[in-house]
């Protein structure tokens, strides 16, 4: 009886360590490969990726063509004249 036991317990273990890494990608995935932009520097330093504002921006020239995306974080930019 205990023989069946062992495999069953290697099984649970296993798909308890499967679900935990799966749940931690999805929380990992959801801020993971984001950049965040807090200055004006970063801002019109931006290539080809994924960014999120941390704060409202003022910035002296325009930003930058990239692609990918620029989440505003319910910030705003302003450009300065």
């Amino acid at each position: 009886m205990n023989t069946k036991r062992i495999p069953i317990c290697f099984l649970t273990v296993f798909l308890v360590i499967a679900l935990l890494t799966a749940v931690g990608t999805l929380f990992v995935g959801a801020s993971g490969g984001v950049t965040e932009i807090d200055t004006e520097e970063e801002l019109l330093a931006i290539t080809d990726g994924n960014y999120k504002l941390t704060k409202n921006l003022t910035v002296s020239a325009s930003v930058p063509a990239f692609t990918g995306t620029l989440d505003g974080n319910g910030h705003t930019v302003t450009v300065s004249s």
